[in-house]
C-alpha cells in the first residue's frame, strides 16, 4: 500500500444531483467510520498521483471495491495497475499490491455520541517483476486503524490512526485529522493534515490535503483532492500529491 495521493485540482461539473454528505475516505486519506449498506456495492476507480523532482509515481486505474455484509460492516478489495516515471531511468509498469480488508463500525454518534471503526487490511505483492524493479514495495504488509468521527450539523472532525507492519522492514505509523462541511445538497468539501512516521518517530512525513465530492447523476459522486508535503526527513524531495475518481454506488 501506498501511503501517497493529491495535488490541487479546481473542479466545475454540471449535472442532475442527489444529495452528498461531508465525510472522511475517499478523495481524502483520513478514513472515516462510515461503512457501505448492507446488500451495496460501493466502486471506487480513477487515478491516483505523488510528483517529486526525480520520481512521478501513478496508480491507474486503481480498482476499490467495498461491499456491505451487514448494518456496520463492509468488506474491501482493491488493486492498482502502478506506473514509475524514474529521472534517468525511464518508464516502469507494474501490477500494484492486492488489499484485502475489511470496516467494522462498533460505535455509532447516535449511541455514544461519536462513531468509532477499525479498517484492518493485508496487502500481497502479485508480481515478483514489479517487486524487483522497485515499482512495488517487497513484503506482505498488514494495516490496522482506528477511525473517530464526530458530526455536528454539517460540520464533520475525524482522527485515524494506524499501524502499518511489513513483513520486510519495521513499517510505520500513519495518522489524519480532519475537518469536512456540507455546503449544499450537490457538494461537500474537506481538508487534512495526514502523514506517517517511522516507529521510533524520528521522521515524520506531513502532508496538508484539500479535497471535495460532487454527486452527480443517481449513484455518481466525483472525488478530488490534491496536496503537498509540509513536513520531510531531511534531504527529502517536497511530494505533490493527487487524486481524481469515480464512484459508484449500486
Amino acid at each position: 500500500m501506498n501511503i501517497s495521493l493529491r495535488i490541487t485540482i479546481i473542479l466545475f461539473c454540471l449535472g442532475l444531483c442527489i444529495e452528498v454528505f461531508g465525510q472522511g475516505g475517499p478523495p481524502m486519506l483520513t478514513d472515516d467510520p462510515g461503512t457501505v449498506n448492507k446488500g451495496h456495492l460501493e466502486i471506487n476507480t480513477g487515478i491516483a498521483s505523488e510528483h517529486s523532482s526525480s520520481d512521478s509515481f501513478y496508480e491507474f486505474p486503481f480498482i476499490d471495491v467495498n461491499y456491505g455484509v451487514s448494518k456496520r460492516q463492509h468488506l474491501n478489495f482493491e488493486i492498482p495497475l502502478v506506473s514509475r516515471y524514474m529521472k534517468d531511468i525511464g518508464k516502469q509498469i507494474g501490477i500494484g499490491k492486492l488489499g484485502i480488508g475489511t470496516k467494522f463500525r462498533f460505535f455509532d454518534q447516535d449511541k455514544i455520541g461519536i462513531d468509532i471503526s477499525t479498517h484492518p487490511a493485508l496487502f500481497f505483492g502479485l508480481s515478483k517483476s514489479a517487486i524487483n524493479r522497485g515499482i512495488v514495495e517487497e513484503g506482505t504488509e498488514l494495516f490496522i486503524p482506528i477511525e473517530l468521527q464526530k458530526r455536528f450539523n454539517k460540520n464533520i472532525f475525524g482522527v485515524e490512526v494506524g499501524r502499518l507492519m511489513n513483513s520486510r522492514n519495521n513499517g510505520t505509523w500513519t495518522y489524519g485529522m480532519l475537518y469536512a462541511r456540507e455546503f449544499n445538497t450537490r457538494m461537500n468539501a474537506a481538508f487534512e493534515i495526514t502523514g506517517d512516521s517511522n516507529p521510533e518517530l524520528n521522521a515524520t512525513t506531513l502532508f496538508l490535503n484539500i479535497g471535495a465530492r460532487l454527486s452527480m447523476i443517481k449513484s455518481f459522486t466525483l472525488l478530488v483532492s490534491g496536496g503537498k508535503s509540509i513536513v520531510l526527513p531531511e534531504n527529502t524531495e517536497k511530494v505533490y500529491l493527487a487524486y481524481l475518481a469515480l464512484q459508484i454506488a449500486l
